[in-house]
Protein backbone atom coordinates (compact mmCIF):
# COMPACT_ATOMS: atom_id res chain seq x y z
CA UNK A 1 0.00 0.00 0.00
CA UNK A 2 1.42 3.04 -1.14
CA UNK A 3 0.33 6.88 -0.01
CA UNK A 4 1.36 9.90 -1.85
CA UNK A 5 2.88 12.96 -0.22
CA UNK A 6 0.81 15.42 1.30
CA UNK A 7 -2.51 12.86 0.67
CA UNK A 8 -4.69 13.88 3.29
CA UNK A 9 -6.77 16.61 4.82
CA UNK A 10 -8.63 17.38 8.10
CA UNK A 11 -12.00 18.17 9.26
CA UNK A 12 -11.57 21.44 7.91
CA UNK A 13 -9.99 20.98 4.62
CA UNK A 14 -6.44 21.36 5.11
CA UNK A 15 -3.00 19.64 4.02
CA UNK A 16 -1.99 17.68 7.17
CA UNK A 17 1.86 17.60 7.79
CA UNK A 18 3.77 15.33 10.15
CA UNK A 19 3.33 11.68 11.31
CA UNK A 20 0.07 10.00 10.70
CA UNK A 21 -1.18 6.72 12.12
CA UNK A 22 -2.22 4.37 9.79
CA UNK A 23 -4.28 1.49 11.30
CA UNK A 24 -5.46 -2.03 8.91
CA UNK A 25 -7.54 -4.77 9.40
CA UNK A 26 -7.19 -7.58 7.49
CA UNK A 27 -9.72 -10.15 7.24
CA UNK A 28 -8.88 -13.18 4.01
CA UNK A 29 -9.31 -16.60 5.08
CA UNK A 30 -13.34 -18.15 6.10
CA UNK A 31 -11.82 -18.51 9.57
CA UNK A 32 -11.04 -14.92 9.73
CA UNK A 33 -14.56 -13.92 8.74
CA UNK A 34 -16.04 -16.08 11.07
CA UNK A 35 -14.05 -15.25 13.99
CA UNK A 36 -13.71 -11.50 13.07
CA UNK A 37 -18.06 -11.61 12.48
CA UNK A 38 -17.59 -10.06 9.34
CA UNK A 39 -18.66 -11.13 6.34
CA UNK A 40 -19.02 -10.65 2.37
CA UNK A 41 -22.65 -9.91 2.11
CA UNK A 42 -24.13 -7.51 -0.81
CA UNK A 43 -26.85 -5.30 -1.12
CA UNK A 44 -28.31 -8.58 -3.73
CA UNK A 45 -26.92 -11.23 -1.70
CA UNK A 46 -23.77 -13.55 -0.81
CA UNK A 47 -20.38 -12.81 -2.23
CA UNK A 48 -17.33 -14.06 -2.71
CA UNK A 49 -14.33 -12.49 -1.25
CA UNK A 50 -10.71 -11.67 -2.37
CA UNK A 51 -9.78 -9.70 1.21
CA UNK A 52 -11.99 -7.30 3.45
CA UNK A 53 -9.93 -4.44 4.66
CA UNK A 54 -10.43 -1.85 7.49
CA UNK A 55 -7.95 1.30 6.21
CA UNK A 56 -8.02 4.92 8.97
CA UNK A 57 -5.47 7.30 8.90
CA UNK A 58 -5.39 9.68 12.20
CA UNK A 59 -3.68 12.07 13.78
CA UNK A 60 -3.76 13.41 17.27
CA UNK A 61 -7.17 11.29 17.05
CA UNK A 62 -8.43 13.01 14.36
CA UNK A 63 -9.65 10.63 11.82
CA UNK A 64 -8.41 12.35 7.97
CA UNK A 65 -9.22 11.72 4.84
CA UNK A 66 -7.92 11.80 1.20
CA UNK A 67 -7.29 15.68 -0.37
CA UNK A 68 -6.69 16.96 -3.55
CA UNK A 69 -7.95 14.32 -5.31
CA UNK A 70 -5.17 11.93 -4.06
CA UNK A 71 -5.53 8.49 -3.23
CA UNK A 72 -3.67 5.42 -2.07
CA UNK A 73 -1.94 2.63 -4.38
CA UNK A 74 -2.96 -0.68 -3.27
CA UNK A 75 -2.27 -4.48 -3.57
CA UNK A 76 -4.04 -7.73 -2.15
CA UNK A 77 -2.22 -10.79 -2.72
CA UNK A 78 -4.63 -13.35 -4.68
CA UNK A 79 -5.78 -15.91 -2.82
CA UNK A 80 -8.66 -17.22 -4.53
CA UNK A 81 -8.99 -18.51 -8.06
CA UNK A 82 -11.53 -15.47 -9.07
CA UNK A 83 -9.25 -13.05 -11.75
CA UNK A 84 -11.81 -10.63 -11.33
CA UNK A 85 -13.03 -8.66 -8.19
CA UNK A 86 -15.00 -5.38 -8.02
CA UNK A 87 -14.56 -3.14 -4.81
CA UNK A 88 -17.47 -2.90 -2.25
CA UNK A 89 -17.33 -0.46 1.11
CA UNK A 90 -18.69 -0.75 3.76
CA UNK A 91 -18.51 3.05 5.19
CA UNK A 92 -19.26 3.05 9.34
CA UNK A 93 -16.25 4.56 10.55
CA UNK A 94 -16.59 1.35 13.07
CA UNK A 95 -13.44 -1.17 12.86
CA UNK A 96 -15.37 -3.42 14.90
CA UNK A 97 -18.99 -3.11 12.87
CA UNK A 98 -20.87 -6.20 12.75
CA UNK A 99 -23.41 -6.93 9.96
CA UNK A 100 -21.77 -5.12 7.32
CA UNK A 101 -23.78 -4.80 3.96
CA UNK A 102 -21.46 -4.09 1.16
CA UNK A 103 -22.13 -1.48 -1.55
CA UNK A 104 -20.26 -1.79 -4.73
CA UNK A 105 -18.29 1.57 -4.87
CA UNK A 106 -19.59 3.75 -7.05
CA UNK A 107 -16.69 6.09 -7.38
CA UNK A 108 -13.52 4.12 -7.03
CA UNK A 109 -10.95 5.48 -9.36
CA UNK A 110 -11.40 3.55 -12.70
CA UNK A 111 -14.03 1.64 -10.99
CA UNK A 112 -12.89 -1.56 -11.20
CA UNK A 113 -10.11 -3.79 -9.77
CA UNK A 114 -7.19 -4.99 -12.13
CA UNK A 115 -4.71 -7.82 -11.83
CA UNK A 116 -0.98 -7.47 -11.72
CA UNK A 117 1.87 -8.99 -11.44
CA UNK A 118 5.16 -8.68 -9.52
CA UNK A 119 7.69 -8.63 -11.56
CA UNK A 120 10.25 -10.21 -9.05
CA UNK A 121 8.24 -12.69 -7.31
CA UNK A 122 5.94 -13.76 -10.78
CA UNK A 123 2.80 -13.71 -7.66
CA UNK A 124 -0.23 -12.03 -8.84
CA UNK A 125 -2.11 -9.39 -6.41
CA UNK A 126 -5.48 -7.29 -6.96
CA UNK A 127 -4.50 -4.03 -7.74
CA UNK A 128 -6.16 -1.05 -7.30
CA UNK A 129 -6.14 2.75 -6.37
CA UNK A 130 -8.38 3.49 -3.35
CA UNK A 131 -9.80 7.53 -2.94
CA UNK A 132 -11.70 6.19 0.74
CA UNK A 133 -10.90 5.07 3.83
CA UNK A 134 -12.85 3.04 6.23
CA UNK A 135 -14.25 -0.74 5.29
CA UNK A 136 -13.31 -2.08 1.72
CA UNK A 137 -14.14 -5.06 0.40
CA UNK A 138 -12.83 -6.71 -2.71
CA UNK A 139 -15.64 -8.82 -3.97
CA UNK A 140 -17.86 -10.71 -6.90
CA UNK A 141 -21.41 -11.42 -6.38
CA UNK A 142 -22.41 -15.23 -6.72
CA UNK A 143 -25.33 -15.03 -8.66
CA UNK A 144 -26.94 -18.48 -8.25
CA UNK A 145 -29.20 -19.14 -10.79
CA UNK A 146 -31.13 -21.44 -8.42
CA UNK A 147 -31.41 -20.39 -4.79
CA UNK A 148 -33.08 -21.42 -1.47
CA UNK A 149 -33.75 -20.27 2.52
CA UNK A 150 -31.89 -22.72 4.66
CA UNK A 151 -32.59 -23.67 8.18
CA UNK A 152 -30.30 -25.14 11.08
CA UNK A 153 -32.27 -26.82 14.00
CA UNK A 154 -30.47 -26.66 17.02
CA UNK A 155 -31.14 -28.78 20.19
CA UNK A 156 -32.92 -27.71 23.25
CA UNK A 157 -31.18 -25.04 25.06
CA UNK A 158 -29.08 -24.29 22.47
CA UNK A 159 -30.87 -20.38 20.88
CA UNK A 160 -29.60 -17.16 19.99
CA UNK A 161 -28.57 -16.20 23.53
CA UNK A 162 -25.89 -19.12 23.65
CA UNK A 163 -25.51 -20.14 20.22
CA UNK A 164 -24.07 -18.52 16.82
CA UNK A 165 -24.40 -21.03 13.24
CA UNK A 166 -22.22 -20.17 10.64
CA UNK A 167 -22.63 -21.33 6.73
CA UNK A 168 -18.90 -22.24 5.29
CA UNK A 169 -18.83 -22.37 1.63
CA UNK A 170 -16.42 -25.64 1.02
CA UNK A 171 -15.09 -24.61 -2.45
CA UNK A 172 -15.70 -20.33 -2.48
CA UNK A 173 -13.91 -18.00 -0.33
CA UNK A 174 -16.85 -16.64 1.10
CA UNK A 175 -19.25 -17.46 5.09
CA UNK A 176 -22.28 -16.10 6.06
CA UNK A 177 -23.75 -15.78 10.10
CA UNK A 178 -27.28 -17.28 10.13
CA UNK A 179 -28.70 -14.01 12.42
CA UNK A 180 -32.20 -15.73 12.23
CA UNK A 181 -33.50 -17.40 15.20
CA UNK A 182 -37.18 -18.81 15.54
CA UNK A 183 -38.87 -22.24 17.32
CA UNK A 184 -35.07 -24.14 17.97
CA UNK A 185 -33.43 -22.92 14.71
CA UNK A 186 -31.69 -20.52 12.96
CA UNK A 187 -32.49 -19.74 9.15
CA UNK A 188 -30.72 -17.33 6.07
CA UNK A 189 -33.26 -14.52 6.84
CA UNK A 190 -33.91 -11.91 4.64
CA UNK A 191 -30.45 -10.65 3.62
CA UNK A 192 -29.29 -13.75 1.19
CA UNK A 193 -30.06 -17.06 -0.35
CA UNK A 194 -27.92 -20.28 -0.81
CA UNK A 195 -27.14 -21.52 -4.18
CA UNK A 196 -28.55 -24.74 -4.47
CA UNK A 197 -26.31 -27.48 -5.26
CA UNK A 198 -23.54 -25.59 -3.41
CA UNK A 199 -21.25 -27.45 -0.91
CA UNK A 200 -20.78 -26.29 2.80
CA UNK A 201 -20.49 -26.56 6.69
CA UNK A 202 -22.64 -25.52 8.97
CA UNK A 203 -20.48 -24.24 12.10
CA UNK A 204 -21.82 -23.46 15.48
CA UNK A 205 -20.52 -22.43 18.90
CA UNK A 206 -22.72 -22.76 21.68
CA UNK A 207 -21.37 -21.25 25.14
CA UNK A 208 -23.25 -22.49 28.14
CA UNK A 209 -22.83 -22.89 31.62
CA UNK A 210 -19.05 -21.39 30.91
CA UNK A 211 -18.72 -24.61 28.87
CA UNK A 212 -17.86 -24.49 24.72
CA UNK A 213 -19.81 -26.78 22.59
CA UNK A 214 -19.63 -26.74 18.77
CA UNK A 215 -21.26 -28.58 15.83
CA UNK A 216 -19.64 -28.96 12.16
CA UNK A 217 -21.84 -30.43 9.30
CA UNK A 218 -20.73 -30.73 5.61
CA UNK A 219 -23.54 -30.85 3.10
CA UNK A 220 -24.93 -30.08 -0.02
CA UNK A 221 -27.73 -27.51 -0.46
CA UNK A 222 -30.91 -28.40 -1.12
CA UNK A 223 -34.11 -26.33 -2.14
CA UNK A 224 -35.32 -25.24 1.27
CA UNK A 225 -32.41 -27.00 2.99
CA UNK A 226 -32.73 -28.04 6.60
CA UNK A 227 -29.99 -29.07 8.84
CA UNK A 228 -29.99 -30.74 12.44
CA UNK A 229 -26.56 -30.13 14.27
CA UNK A 230 -25.27 -32.26 17.09
CA UNK A 231 -22.36 -30.42 19.82
CA UNK A 232 -19.54 -31.92 21.08
CA UNK A 233 -17.78 -30.27 24.07
CA UNK A 234 -15.03 -27.68 22.90
CA UNK A 235 -12.66 -25.54 23.84
CA UNK A 236 -12.30 -21.97 22.45
CA UNK A 237 -8.66 -22.82 21.26
CA UNK A 238 -9.90 -26.02 19.31
CA UNK A 239 -12.86 -24.46 17.86
CA UNK A 240 -10.52 -21.59 16.52
CA UNK A 241 -8.22 -23.91 14.90
CA UNK A 242 -11.09 -26.27 13.19
CA UNK A 243 -12.35 -22.99 11.74
CA UNK A 244 -8.84 -21.77 10.56
CA UNK A 245 -8.76 -25.21 9.03
CA UNK A 246 -11.83 -24.67 7.05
Amino acid sequence: MYFPANSFIDGSGNVVNGQVDIEIKEIFSKGDMILSNKFPIGEYGLLESGGQLYITVEQNGTKLQFGNGNYAMVDVQITDTIQWMGLFNGNTGDPNAANLIWTADPDSINGSVSVCQDSSSLSSTYCFNLDTLDWINLDVYMNDASQTSASVVVPSGYDDENTSVFVVFNNENTAASLYSYSNGAFNTGAYYSLGIGRSVTFVSIAVIDGAYYSAFASTTIVDNHEETLQFSPTTKEEFEAAVNAL
